[in-house]
């Protein structure tokens, strides 16, 4: 058919003909039926049936989800769209993206709920709105780097009241103005000459620790008083506690290069000790977890160190806080520079031990704390624990060591303690894992111990400003702690994010195995 036939048979239509058309498209699009479906049926063109709908007054682009479906579940929710909507300022386009729909699917449940629609369905700043909604970047600014609601509020781009709204949204405490330093620290950080005074003999960090205050807020005075910083006097960017982790090594007498990049480029070694071919790293849980790091970045660099005879040792933010002891004997042990006393094992007693002195030990003396298993076994050093090992059962004669520790040196501890559990138990097989932020498996290895796998990295989630275990945030957590918001329908992934929750990835592990 030509274009002229094609013209006059469309001219020849009525306009009753069009009414029976239009009342067969609307039949169509109410049972669900898309435009592809539709046409055929008419028949029409797509893009006559596509100009008819909107000549209707109908969008093609958005159709209401059928009852039953999870749309209609997840949007009859009012709670959960404010929360996204109006707590989080995404915009529809974001919400439809989460939930796999049309940005119009988001719209007509908001206006449903009568939530006031922002003009043009979208946030007057997104940035600003990902930053006020994220707990964890709140609390980092205002209670670690101690930022007034003001100088908040000049970073995100809003008011110093906007701040306090959500720092209180959040439940994180507010400072009474003015007293969130000591009066020492704050007479001082105000006086120009007693600043300069105090730098001629000690640097920032040395400053703040004297007056209670942090580096940061030492910093920010220098720079109010336009005061120069010393070369290396404070590193941009470095937190108190990497300084900390670096100056606790350099006590030990060793040479160590700071924030290096020239080893492993273009990434950064916080602290390196040439003459032990050992690195460290300091990771701050927040600027480490997945909203900064992808989840392959602790092993790449851990990798990179390897690959040029480096051992890495990573200690994470909330290790350093809460059980600094442990990290700090760890490190030493690692440095050689051990002043624990010496046991020899073949002068200490072996035998099982309850559960409740197992955690009691491994509490005291483990970097990770206490772990539950099957059999605990201890030797003894005039009647002190001064080592433990944790063997668990995973079905039929295969078990896993879940924990090695001592309270100090014990030569040949490790070989005590196997020998006897394999006397004890005739395993088959019994694995266990080198947390690859911490341990090179050197244990096992020189043990006999065969590695047999690279296991990739695992997450555990922020949570309360400290890492915590994967497994405590499965879906009746959410479900059930009153203090979480929970959705049916919603993957563990999905309410984690709508919570602010951020997955921290390892470096991975490394299994090794020991065979009868």
């Amino acid at each position: 058919m030509g274009w002229l036939s094609a013209m006059l048979s469309l001219m020849s239509y009525s306009q009753a003909d069009r009414d029976e058309q239009n009342k067969r498209i609307l039949a169509f699009w109410d049972e669900g039926l898309s435009i592809n479906a539709i046409a055929p049926l008419i028949p029409l063109s797509n893009r006559i049936v596509k100009a008819r709908l909107i000549k209707l007054g109908i969008d093609p682009e958005f159709r209401a989800p059928k009852r039953g479906s999870q749309s209609s579940d997840t949007f009859n929710n009012k709670d959960l769209l404010e929360r996204l909507y109006v707590d989080q300022h995404l915009t529809a386009d974001q919400i439809a993206d989460k939930f796999g729909c049309h940005k119009n699917t988001v719209l007509n449940w908001l206006r449903k709920h009568e939530v006031e629609v922002r003009e043009g369905g979208t946030s007057v700043s997104d940035d600003k709105a990902n930053i006020l909604g994220d707990k964890n970047a709140l609390y980092q600014m205002y209670i670690i780097e101690e930022l007034s609601t003001v100088e908040m509020g000049k970073i995100i781009g809003v008011d110093r009241v906007t701040v306090g709204r959500w720092l209180k949204k959040h439940n994180i405490q507010l400072r009474v103005p003015g007293a969130y330093l000591p009066a020492r620290a704050a007479d001082v950080l105000d006086d120009r000459e007693q600043l300069v005074r105090m730098y001629e003999t000690e640097n920032l960090q040395e400053i703040g620790r004297s007056i209670g205050a942090s580096d940061v807020s030492v910093g920010k005075a220098f720079k109010k008083h336009e005061i120069d910083v010393k070369p290396n006097g404070h590193r941009h960017g470095t937190s108190i506690f990497e300084s900390e982790l670096a100056d606790f090594v350099e006590q030990t007498g060793l040479e160590i290069i700071r924030n290096d990049r020239s080893l492993i480029g273009p990434m950064e070694l916080d602290v390196y000790v040439s003459s032990k071919q050992i690195a460290l790293e300091f990771n701050g849980i927040y600027w480490h977890s997945e909203k900064f790091k992808d989840k392959n970045y602790h092993y790449d660099k851990w990798k990179a160190c390897n690959d040029q005879g480096i051992q890495l040792i990573q200690v994470w933010e909330d290790q350093w806080l809460n059980r600094r002891p442990q990290v700090e004997s760890m490190i030493k042990a690692k440095l050689g520079f051990s002043d624990r006393p010496r046991v020899y094992a073949r002068k200490t007693a072996v035998q099982e031990v309850t559960t409740s002195e197992a955690r009691t030990f491994l509490d005291d003396f483990h970097i990770q704390g206490f772990a539950s298993g099957t059999c605990y076994v201890a030797l003894f050093s005039e009647d002190e624990i001064v080592a433990v090992c944790v063997f668990k059962s995973k079905g039929g004669s295969k078990y896993e060591l879940t924990r090695y520790a001592t309270s100090c040196s014990v030569i040949g501890g490790f070989t005590k303690c196997l020998s006897y559990f394999e006397k004890l138990f005739s395993p088959s097989e019994i694995a266990t894992f080198a947390d690859l932020c911490l341990s090179d498996g050197s244990l096992y290895s020189s043990n006999g111990w065969t590695a047999d796998k690279l296991l990739k990295p695992d997450y555990m989630y922020l949570y309360n400003n400290e890492r915590q275990h994967k497994f405590g945030f499965r879906l009746k957590r959410f479900d059930k702690d009153p203090s979480l918001f929970y959705s049916e329908g919603l993957t563990e992934r999905q309410l984690a994010e709508l919570n602010g929750i951020l997955r921290v990835y390892d470096a991975g592990k490394i299994r090794y195995r020991r065979n009868k």
